[in-house]
């Protein structure tokens, strides 16, 4: 059967969508088809459309099939909502340009390959009440590129490193040894199947410091900062530390993110001295952001007066 497009047939729970006829572009999938509700995307639905650059999933969508966007190298983001419970295999591989994803915590079944070479998503957003099934636990830990995590419910957001593995041949023994790289298996460790351990996460920025480069441990600092949910007073004061000792470094990469918010944040949390006002003055002054310099040229006439000048006679 067919509507506006749409190969459909129906399903115990409702409807499912089989196949899609229609030209590429935007795909709006209704939340109905005459009165039923469309809770399922079939085997290979969408598969290999490579002119898809944006789906609208039914709000009452419970199941996804194998390979149902496979191949959608234009598909830049997937808000799946809150009712998936099972999602098949190869369902996103080689969906190459999605970026963004938003599923619910709690998803039964998620099959092999779920987002295999999909390379550029780093932004994932979980729709919880704290917990995570084991399925969620196991779709993150799997994905080793960086991305940052959204927690709606807490209002948290994480930065998630990348981790590479390296194989190493140990010829006597007839065996290979695997060597991680990166501290993104350590932040890994944080998700549980009760939720985020924010704790373990915290902890890891020690290490952090040891392997990552200056830009990620700025991104990390200034996110947990941002967002502080259940953040300790001992963490705190690292993430604070370590933006004060950094300074003209985070005024560059609050520049690149375009976010005047970032300085009210380290406004807020009296990261700013006089040692380090200096500092980052001297990179917006640098970067040519007038509105960057105006702001904290404001924060220091007021935190740190102005300076009388001393003339000698």
């Amino acid at each position: 059967m067919v509507f506006d497009n749409f190969i459909y047939s129906f399903c115990e729970s409702g409807i499912c969508i089989d196949g899609y006829n229609g030209i590429g572009g935007f795909v709006d999938i209704p939340d109905e088809i005459n009165g039923k509700k469309i809770t399922e995307i079939g085997r290979e639905a969408f598969r290999g459309r490579k002119d898809i650059y944006g789906v609208k999933f039914p709000k009452y969508i419970e199941t996804i099939g194998d390979y149902a966007f496979c191949e959608c190298r234009a598909l830049k983001e997937a808000d799946i909502g809150g009712n998936l419970k099972e999602a098949g295999g190869h369902v996103f591989y080689n969906a190459r340009s999605i970026k963004k994803m938003t599923l619910p915590g709690k998803v039964q079944f998620i099959g092999d390959g779920f987002v295999k070479n999909c390379e550029e998503l780093k932004n994932i957003t979980i729709l919880t009440d704290g917990e995570l099934s084991s399925q969620i636990v196991w779709l993150l830990n799997d994905i080793s590129q960086k991305f940052c995590l959204s927690l709606i419910n807490q209002k948290a957001m994480l930065i998630f490193p990348e981790y590479d593995y390296e194989y190493i041949a140990n010829a006597p023994a007839m065996r290979f040894i695997t060597v991680t790289h990166g501290s993104g298996v350590e932040y890994r460790k944080a998700i549980e199947k009760d939720g985020i351990n924010f704790d373990t996460y915290d902890e890891a920025f020690s290490m952090a410091v040891r392997e990552e480069a200056d830009d990620m441990l700025t991104e990390i600092a200034v996110m947990r900062l941002m967002h502080p949910y259940s953040l300790k007073e001992i963490y705190f004061e690292t993430y604070k530390n370590f933006i004060s000792r950094n300074i003209g470094y985070v005024i560059r990469y609050a520049a690149k993110k375009e976010g005047i918010e970032i300085l009210e944040m380290i406004d807020k949390n009296n990261i700013f001295t006089e040692d380090n006002m200096k500092s980052a003055l001297d990179a917006s002054s640098h970067i040519k952001r007038a509105d960057f310099s105006a702001y904290l040229m404001d924060i220091k006439f007021k935190k740190f007066g102005r300076k009388k000048k001393v003339f000698e006679l």
